[in-house]
């Protein structure tokens, strides 16, 4: 994974080796989670579609050159299932639960409603512990849902349920009693920085925090810091990603300085850095 001081060494040396002290550990934590989401985002997007791109081109690298194949590798550490926890609910329209939370429930009392995973990023799938049919197929559009709720040949059965996902997730029809389980890639987090009694081992993905820089002195006039690595978390991304990441973290501090020139030499070595 990528070490978070590392980025931070780089990061003081890119930004300017006259100026190190101003990228304080708390103007680097400011900023560490949202570079690492933008990156997780373009392993989605951009360096999908790139793959792509390159394989109907016939370029594209065979086996394990293939950049689609090392794509789908560098995420495959997000992907997870969960048991989804049902909300005790009546069914109404607009229904409330405890938590002060509108449900905007629809089709009322036709369907089983779940909680839906905080930590989701992109959903692959649903199942069930069902042998007869262990699939479920997954709807987003409620004009859709509608169409087939109301069309007696395709309307969800038992045997044959169906996902509904917005801001929850409703599994038509109410008289499935099936355990439903969502297989989706979860959103990057941090790895703990060396071994932490009573916490885990050095790698141990720390699902509690996002990626961050801790010291136990910093010198706010030389830059000089003394990091705490049993308090640090490194970025939850694959090591390679460290030229990347220090990049995107530059772009990110030049724009909130308006600093127009680290903003355009980031950007312009972003697109000279071959990509992973």
């Amino acid at each position: 994974m990528v070490s978070v001081i590392g980025v931070y060494n780089s990061l003081r040396e890119y930004v300017n080796q006259d100026q190190q002290g101003f990228v304080s550990p708390e103007a680097f934590n400011a900023f560490a989670e949202l570079a690492q989401i933008n990156i997780y985002n373009e392993l989605h997007e951009d360096k999908f579609n790139e793959g792509m791109r390159l394989r109907r081109a016939g370029l594209d690298g065979a086996q394990e050159r293939s950049s689609i194949k090392m794509n789908k590798e560098d995420l495959s550490v997000f992907i997870t299932e969960q048991e989804l926890e049902e909300i005790d609910t009546i069914n109404t329209f607009n229904d409330t639960v405890s938590d002060g939370v509108s449900l905007n429930v629809v089709h009322e009392g036709d369907s089983r409603v779940f909680r839906k995973p905080g930590d989701i990023g992109r959903i692959i799938s649903s199942r069930t512990t069902s042998c007869l049919n262990n699939n479920i197929e997954i709807l987003y559009s409620p004009k859709k849902l509608n169409n087939l709720l109301t069309n007696k040949l395709s309307k969800p059965t038992a045997e044959y349920p169906l996902m509904f996902i917005d801001s929850r997730i409703q599994v038509f029809p109410e008289n499935h009693t099936e355990q439903v389980y969502l297989t989706y890639y979860r959103v990057p987090r941090s790895v703990l920085t060396t071994d932490v009694q009573g916490v885990g081992r050095k790698g141990d993905v720390d699902y509690t925090s996002s990626p961050t820089l801790a010291v136990s002195n910093y010198d706010q006039q030389t830059g000089f810091f003394i990091p705490n690595p049993v308090n640090c978390r490194d970025f939850e991304l694959p090591g390679h990603y460290m030229d990347e990441i220090v990049l995107e973290m530059a772009y990110l501090i030049g724009v909130s300085l308006r600093d127009s020139f680290l903003t355009s030499q980031s950007m312009m070595a972003d697109e000279e850095t071959p990509r992973q």
